[in-house]
C-alpha cells in the first residue's frame, strides 16, 4: 500500500484533528459506584475490538465462546476492520464501543482481544453516557485501560477477565458464571485448581510482604497502568487493592514501570498489591541483571503494605473474572480474594 494512503487511513480520522480534550484529575462522580445489571441466558452481547484486530478464526471462536454461555452476539460494525496495527481507525473503534453502551438491547460488552490501541480512544469516550447506561465490560491486557478509565471517570464497575477469543477453561467459566450471571453478597476467588500443571517457577505463589489488605480493586496490566500515568484517567490507588501483571517484559522494564507508578501515583499508599503471574518476565542473564523477584521485592517490598505474587490472573491459561471497583479483602496467609459485595445488580 502507498505510504501516504496508509497514513491517511490510519490517522486521517475526525479524532486526530479534534482538539485533544483536557481531562480533569478527579472523577466528577468521586467514588460513587454504579454496578451493571447481571447477565441472563438469552441476553445480547456486544462484541468489539477496541485495540488490535483479531484473525477470522479468533473472531469466530469468540462468537462460539459467548454463544456457549447461552448468549446472543452482536458484533460491532467495525469489529472486523483492520487498519495497520489497529482494529479499524480510532473513530471506528470508539464509535463501536459507545454504540454498544447506548443501545438498550445490548446487555454487556466483551472485547474480542487485546493487543494495542485502547489508550488512543480513551479521551474521546462519553463517560456520562456510560454512567447513564452501565453495562458489564470484560477484557484484560490492553483492555485494562478501558475498565480502569471507565471506573475512574464514571464509577461504573468493569471486569478484568478472559477476552472472548481466549481458550476458556472450566476454571474461567466457573468465575464467568459466578461474577457475571449471579448476585451474591460475597464471592471468594480461590487459586486452587488454576494452572496446576505449570512447572515454570514464575507460576509459584510467593508472599513478598505478609499481611491483610482491604479496599476497592483496581489495576491490571502494568504496561497499560504506566502508560496511563498523567492522563487523568487512572484510578486513585490510595487505599485500593491494586492488581498488577505483565508478560514478556525484562526485569529492568518491570523495574522502570513500577518506579514510574511509585513516583507518579499514590501506589505507595495502596491498601495492598496483588501481583499476577508475570509469564515470560524472567531474565536469561542473571549475572548481569536482577531477577524478577528481586525487582518486585526491591520496588514493592519496603512499602509497609501486604504484597503477594502469583495470584492466577494475567496472560495465563486459567484466570478468574475480577471486578474492578468492588471492595474486597485478601490475606496473604489464606491466599483467597474475597469480594465483600456483589459486582452486579
Amino acid at each position: 500500500m502507498d505510504r501516504r494512503k496508509f497514513n491517511r487511513l490510519l490517522l486521517g480520522t475526525p479524532l486526530l484533528f479534534a482538539k485533544y480534550p483536557k481531562v480533569s484529575e478527579s472523577s466528577p462522580y468521586g467514588i460513587r459506584i454504579k454496578k451493571p445489571p447481571r447477565l441472563k441466558k438469552g441476553d445480547k452481547i456486544g462484541l468489539i475490538a477496541p485495540a488490535s484486530a483479531p484473525t477470522v478464526d479468533k473472531f469466530e471462536h469468540a462468537i462460539y465462546n459467548l454463544e456457549s454461555l447461552g448468549l446472543n452476539v452482536k458484533a460491532g460494525m467495525y469489529a472486523r476492520e483492520k487498519t495497520g496495527f489497529l482494529a479499524g481507525t480510532d473513530d471506528q473503534r470508539r464509535s463501536d464501543l459507545m454504540r454498544m453502551f447506548e443501545e438498550d438491547s445490548i446487555k454487556a460488552i466483551w472485547a474480542v482481544r487485546g493487543g494495542y490501541g485502547t489508550t488512543r480512544i480513551l479521551p474521546y469516550l462519553d463517560y456520562r453516557l456510560i454512567r447513564k447506561h452501565p453495562k458489564i465490560l470484560v477484557g484484560f491486557s490492553d483492555i485494562t485501560a478501558l475498565t480502569n478509565a471507565i471506573f475512574a471517570r464514571s464509577g461504573v464497575v468493569g471486569f478484568h477477565g478472559p477476552v472472548a477469543a481466549s481458550e476458556w477453561t472450566d476454571y474461567d467459566r466457573h468465575y464467568i458464571q459466578k461474577m457475571l450471571f449471579e448476585t451474591h453478597v460475597r464471592i471468594a476467588v480461590e487459586p486452587d485448581g488454576a494452572n496446576g500443571d505449570q512447572t515454570d517457577p514464575l507460576f509459584s505463589p510467593r508472599v513478598i510482604t505478609p499481611g491483610h489488605m482491604t479496599g476497592r480493586v483496581v489495576g491490571g496490566n502494568l504496561t497499560l497502568l504506566s502508560a496511563m500515568v498523567g492522563t487523568g484517567l487512572l484510578p486513585d490507588f490510595k487505599d485500593k487493592i491494586v492488581l498488577i501483571e505483565d508478560i514478556d517484559e525484562a526485569p529492568y522494564r518491570i523495574d522502570r514501570m513500577l518506579t514510574q507508578l511509585l513516583t507518579s501515583t499514590k501506589l505507595y499508599q495502596a491498601a495492598g498489591i496483588l501481583l499476577g503471574v508475570f509469564k515470560g518476565c524472567e531474565t536469561d542473564n542473571k549475572e548481569n541483571s536482577f531477577t524478577l523477584q528481586e525487582v518486585l521485592r526491591d520496588r514493592l517490598g519496603q512499602l509497609g503494605m501486604p504484597v503477594y505474587y502469583g495470584f492466577p490472573f494475567g496472560h495465563i491459561r486459567d484466570q478468574p473474572v475480577l471486578p474492578i471497583g468492588i471492595k474486597a479483602s485478601f490475606d496473604t496467609s489464606e491466599r483467597i480474594l474475597k469480594y465483600l459485595e456483589s459486582p452486579v445488580c
